[in-house]
C-alpha cells in the first residue's frame, strides 16, 4: 500500500496546537449559556414563559459543566473565570429578573405593585452582579471549597425559572403579585449575604459511602422524569431554605461566651504566665 503524503504546507498538528484547541472547550460551554441566557429574555420578551424558564435551567447545566471540563482538561484560566463571571451576569441576573417581572407585574392593573415589581426586579439584578462580583475577590481567599459565601447566583436563578415553570400562567391578584415581591426580595438579600451553601464541590463517587449519593442522585431523576415541574420546583426551595436552616443551627450550636464572673481576672492570668 502506498502511504499517505502530506498535503504541500500542511503540517500534523503538535502537542502544544492540541493543548490550545482543548482551551476552547470550556469558553464553548460559557458562550452557549450566554446564548441561553438571551434567547430566554427573547422568549420573554414574546410572551413565551415556559420556553424561557427551561432556558434558564439549561444553562444552569452548561455552567456546571464549563467549569467541571476546565478542571479536567486543566485549561483554567483568568480569562476564562471572567467570561463565566460576565455570562452569568446575563444569565442568572438579565434573565430571570425580565422573566419574573414579565410574568408576575407587567401591565399589572395596580401601577404600585407595577413599579415595585420593577424596581425589586432591579434589585435582584444589582445582588446577582455583586454576588459575582463578591465571588472573583474571595475565591483565592476561600478556604473551605464545600461552602459558598451567599447563595449561588443559578441557585437564586433556578427558583425563579423552576417558579414559572411550574406556573406559567401570568399573575393577575394582588396577593400572589405581593408574594413575588416578597420572594425576589429575599432571594436578592440571600445572594449578599453570609449565609453558607454546600457547594458540593467536595463530592467524590468514588468513596464507600458514595452508594448513598448514588441512589439520592437517581431518586432524584425518576422524580424529574414523573413529574418534573413540581420536582424542580421543590429541589429549587428544599436549596434555598437549606442554607438559612443551616445558618441557623450552627448559630445555635455555637457555645455561648463564659459569663464575665467566672473568668480569671487579667492580672492573675499575666501573673500565672510569668511564673511559667
Amino acid at each position: 500500500m502506498r502511504q499517505r503524503k502530506w498535503i504541500r504546507g500542511r503540517r500534523p498538528w503538535t502537542k502544544e496546537q492540541y493543548r490550545k484547541g482543548i482551551f476552547i472547550v470550556p469558553s464553548l460551554f460559557t458562550v452557549s449559556n450566554v446564548w441561553c441566557g438571551f434567547f430566554s429574555v427573547s422568549s420573554a420578551i414574546k410572551g413565551n414563559l415556559e420556553l424561557a424558564a427551561i432556558l434558564i435551567g439549561i444553562a444552569m447545566i452548561l455552567d456546571t459543566l464549563d467549569g467541571r471540563m476546565a478542571r479536567l482538561t486543566h485549561t483554567t484560566s483568568e480569562f476564562g473565570v471572567q467570561l463565566d463571571s460576565l455570562a452569568d451576569a446575563i444569565t442568572f441576573g438579565m434573565a430571570p429578573a425580565v422573566l419574573c417581572y414579565l410574568w408576575a407585574f407587567y401591565n399589572f392593573e395596580n401601577l404600585s405593585i407595577d413599579r415595585a415589581g420593577w424596581l425589586v426586579s432591579f434589585l435582584f439584578l444589582i445582588c446577582a452582579a455583586s454576588r459575582l462580583a463578591r465571588f472573583n475577590v474571595q475565591t483565592a481567599a476561600v478556604s473551605d471549597k464545600r461552602y459558598f459565601v451567599g447563595m449561588p447566583t443559578p441557585a437564586a436563578a433556578g427558583v425563579v425559572a423552576s417558579t414559572v415553570f411550574c406556573f406559567p400562567d401570568r399573575l393577575n391578584g394582588d396577593a400572589s403579585a405581593i408574594a413575588v415581591l416578597l420572594g425576589m426580595g429575599i432571594l436578592a438579600f440571600l445572594m449578599i449575604s453570609r449565609i453558607k451553601y454546600r457547594s458540593f464541590k467536595d463530592l467524590n463517587l468514588k468513596q464507600p459511602r458514595s452508594y448513598r449519593f448514588v441512589v439520592l442522585i437517581a431518586l432524584i431523576i425518576v422524580g424529574i422524569a414523573l413529574d418534573p415541574k413540581h420536582m424542580l420546583i421543590t429541589l429549587a426551595a428544599v436549596y434555598a431554605f437549606s442554607g438559612l436552616i443551616g445558618n441557623f443551627w450552627a448559630r445555635r450550636r455555637k457555645p455561648a461566651p463564659a459569663p464575665a464572673a467566672d473568668r480569671p481576672p487579667v492580672a492573675t492570668l499575666a501573673a500565672d504566665e510569668t511564673k511559667n
